[in-house]
Formats: C-alpha cells, sequence, structure tokens
C-alpha cells in the first residue's frame, strides 16, 4: 500500500488518541519511530501489522479499528490533497459511490502501480442500491462498510448497510445500502475528527 495509507491511520491515532499511543502500536508492530511517507510504498502486510497492533494497544476488535478508519479516511482524504476531487465526484451519495472507480483511475495517474478495489452499482429499488466491492486485499470489509457510512454523512444523509457476503468473482463482497435521506448540506460533516471517535471505554495499555 502506499504510505499515505499509514500516514492516515498515525493521524487517525493521533487525533482520537495521543502520540505515546501511536509510539505503543508502532513499538509493538516492530517498526518502532517509523515515519511513512505518502507517495512511497510499503508492503500490506505493514499495515495490516499496524491494525493488529492497534488491536492490542487500543483493546479493541480489529473490525471497529477498521471501520472507524474507514469512516475518517473520507474526510481525512478531502481535506489532505484531494477535495477539489472528491467534490468534482459527485453531491449524494449513490452519486459519489457510482464515480469511485473514475476517481480511482485519476488518483491512479499520480500513484503508479495503485491497485484500488473496484465499486460496481445496481439500484435494487427506490432508495435501495446492490454494490459489488472488489479487492485482492482480504479482511477489509469493516473499513468498506466505515467508508460508506463516511460517504453518506460527508453529504449530510444517513444509510443502511447488509453485508451479504462474497459476490460472484472471487474478490468480491456485495452489500445491500439503502439510503434513508436525500443529501442535505446543512448536516453535512466536513471534520476530519467528526462522527467517527472510537467508542469512549476504549482503554490503552
Amino acid at each position: 500500500m502506499y504510505g499515505l495509507i499509514n500516514k492516515a491511520i498515525h493521524d487517525f491515532v493521533l487525533d482520537q488518541f495521543d502520540q505515546a499511543t501511536w509510539d505503543r502500536i508502532t513499538e509493538r508492530a516492530g517498526i518502532p519511530g517509523k515515519v511513512f511517507e505518502p507517495m512511497e510504498q510499503y508492503p500490506d502486510a505493514e499495515t495490516y501489522t499496524l491494525v493488529a497492533s492497534a488491536s492490542d494497544v487500543l483493546n479493541m476488535d480489529p473490525e471497529d479499528i477498521l471501520s472507524g478508519f474507514g469512516h475518517y479516511w473520507v474526510i481525512y482524504t478531502g481535506i489532505h490533497g484531494y477535495g477539489d476531487l472528491m467534490k468534482s465526484s459527485g453531491s449524494s451519495f449513490e452519486e459519489f459511490v457510482s464515480n469511485l472507480d473514475q476517481l480511482h483511475t485519476r488518483v491512479g495517474l499520480a500513484f503508479n502501480d495503485l491497485k484500488p478495489p473496484s465499486f460496481k452499482i445496481k439500484r435494487e429499488d427506490v432508495g435501495t442500491l446492490l454494490v459489488t466491492y472488489t479487492s485482492e486485499r482480504p479482511g477489509l470489509v469493516p473499513l468498506v462498510e466505515g467508508l460508506f457510512h463516511g460517504l453518506a454523512e460527508r453529504f449530510g444523509q444517513s444509510i443502511e448497510i447488509e453485508h451479504l457476503g462474497p459476490g460472484q468473482g472471487e474478490h468480491d463482497e456485495l452489500f445491500r445500502i439503502t439510503v434513508l435521506e436525500e443529501p442535505d448540506p446543512d448536516k453535512a460533516i466536513d471534520s476530519v475528527t467528526a462522527g467517527c471517535p472510537f467508542t469512549p471505554d476504549a482503554k490503552t495499555e
């Protein structure tokens, strides 16, 4: 994965906790003091290890950490250099998710060898979408669910998500998403820390 992901995990922990917590996580991961450069590539295994180490240090399920990070990632990328690109990709949850593959294609112009996921949408009924998520990276369904919720809040909408399990393709996961309301600029969330805090009783060692 590109270092932008790991850098965002670093900032996520600092926003939600503090530098000391991040230091404990990187020490547990065997990379104490490591600084991630956004445009450099790092092994996927290193990112998975960071999540596992955060789970140990924070006494939280990895799934909850991934979900929180997915939520955070939506706002983080908008603030850190990709705001105009995101604005041009849609003005509602459905429109934005429909354009995610195009967005990733444009991002790929700056990131060589980018291996983004794919999102395909089929409208099942009014307000109900079937979304096929395709990625060679395993175990990221909670992150994708957090991403969906973050995208909905970006447009002042709320959604319900049902993970239907594997899709037809080898690396497919299928979701049914019910969009509960129309976009509302007055309810839109644009703060990087809004809407995605960890549970109040999460404790570090």
